[in-house]
């Protein structure tokens, strides 16, 4: 019983000491709560300089100067989910749900073709209903009934009439919804009468790694035929179900599925790689910013997904702790990674990719540990890879990572649209920390983030 005390006492020691973890999950816990309640301005700001008051007054007391960050970074966390809530009114697009509208916008992200036609992300910059237009913000996703030439960056006027997302067939009410809700969609346009206004409107970095996906994507279809194509690109640079055919369903089955997606794995091969070949050709002054530039770019190119969103935050802070001589903490390392996502795009807590992702990585770093200790006599090649993909699966269970999003019937269960699901599965290697790291891979030992340790090796 003693033992078991001194050991909570220690990781209790062990979270309070970690402040970059408690304010990475109090920015988190904050953006949660938005969605359960909407504070007034005045009151987020009183918490906020409350804080930051306690902070500057017990500046040498710990006890009293985290306690008032925490205030603050929970208030910051309620303030950015407000920030990004949908407008009401006359300049939200959710006002003229019902109505006869001309938009006028530019495309937010490439056509997704369907079997017939295509869907397209619109992000609105005007409206005119009833003879009057206006300025209005927010995304609305327009189905097409056949295929047009529209690419990123285009700018169209669409004239229709605006609609609420429906159900899918086999999902449950409001699920469809709440997918769409993530990201940022709360209206439809069906076959509306489309007309192009111009090009190039869009982020020309986006447009740049859009353009180089293309590229790659016709250059492997020249070399392969379609199925082989499909599995490449996948591989590769990350697929939607629907582009396998035939091999989508074998996948499936066989619980294979993830390998098409863009996991943490591939993009911590990347960065890894990346890193290696800059510090060889370049020097280890430059190597930061030329491997922090292509992690970047792979990102952009493979979609943009949560996983390696996710992957990408972590790595960013991994090259910068050793780029500064620090040891890596893989929880600090997950934990900020959420929160920064999160203080740029809220609602992404609610999407499923992301939070498979979350899970997968926290049970790989939190319970891998034990699993391989408990594996003692399996040999030794197969040591690793059994305890974390046992790890993985315990913590990806659908009852561990359920979220509900703050716009869905909470009076039904939360189930998956039952339709294909561009979500992505984050395996990852083993983070280094203080405790362990020792032996594993290059890849592996570098993977994670921030530290609060200095390395031993550089101190005097």
């Amino acid at each position: 019983m003693d033992t078991i005390r001194s050991q909570a006492a220690a990781t209790l020691q062990t979270v309070w000491s970690a402040t970059a973890l408690l304010l990475s999950l109090a920015v988190v816990l904050g953006v949660l709560a938005g969605a359960l309640i909407a504070p007034p301005a005045g009151l987020l700001a009183g918490i906020a300089l409350a804080g930051l008051a306690a902070a500057a007054v017990g500046r040498r007391r710990r006890r009293v100067w985290l306690p008032g960050l925490l205030l603050v970074a929970l208030a910051l966390g309620l303030w950015r989910f407000e920030a990004a809530r949908p407008p009401t009114g006359p300049t939200g697009l959710s006002f003229y749900v019902g109505r006869d509208v001309t938009l006028v916008g530019t495309v937010a992200a490439e056509p997704e073709p369907l079997d017939r036609g295509e869907n397209v992300r619109l992000a609105v910059e005007t409206l005119a209903a009833g003879g009057i237009r206006r300025r209005v913000s927010g995304r609305v996703l327009v189905h097409l009934g056949g295929f047009t030439s529209l690419a990123y960056g285009d700018r169209v006027s669409l004239a229709g009439t605006l609609a609420a997302p429906s159900d899918l067939p086999g999902a449950s009410p409001s699920s469809y919804r709440a997918y769409l809700a993530t990201q940022g969609i709360y209206a439809v346009l069906n076959y509306p009468r489309l007309r192009h206004l111009g090009t190039s409107a869009g982020n020309p970095l986006l447009a740049l790694a859009i353009a180089l996906r293309q590229m790659l994507e016709g250059g492997i279809r020249r070399i392969l035929p379609g199925p082989e194509a499909a599995l490449l690109l996948g591989i590769l640079l990350g697929t939607r179900t629907r582009a396998l055919g035939a091999l989508t369903a074998p996948f499936i089955r066989t619980g294979m599925i993830h390998v098409v997606a863009i996991s943490g794995l591939k993009v911590s091969i990347v960065a890894g790689t990346a890193d290696r070949l800059a510090r060889r050709l370049v020097g280890r002054r430059v190597a930061l910013p030329v491997t922090l530039a292509v992690l970047l770019l792979y990102i952009l190119v493979t979609g943009a997904t949560p996983a390696g969103l996710r992957a990408g935050v972590m790595w960013t802070l991994a090259l910068l702790a050793l780029r500064f001589g620090r040891r890596s903490d893989a929880v600090t390392s997950l934990a900020l990674a959420a929160a920064l996502l999160a203080l740029v795009s809220p609602r992404i807590l609610w999407d499923l990719g992301f939070q498979l992702s979350l899970a997968g990585t926290a049970g790989i770093v939190l319970l891998e540990p034990g699993i391989e200790r408990r594996l003692g006599r399996v040999p030794l090649l197969a040591h690793e890879g059994a305890a974390v993909t046992l790890a993985r699966a315990i913590r990806v269970r659908p009852d561990s990572c359920a979220m509900r999003s703050p716009t869905a019937d909470r009076s039904k269960p939360y189930t998956v649209p039952n339709r294909p699901s561009r979500s992505r599965f984050a395996p990852v290697p083993h983070p280094q920390s203080s405790r362990r790291g020792a032996g594993r891979p290059a890849t592996a030992r570098r993977m994670s983030g921030v530290t609060n340790q200095r390395n031993p090796r550089n101190q005097k």
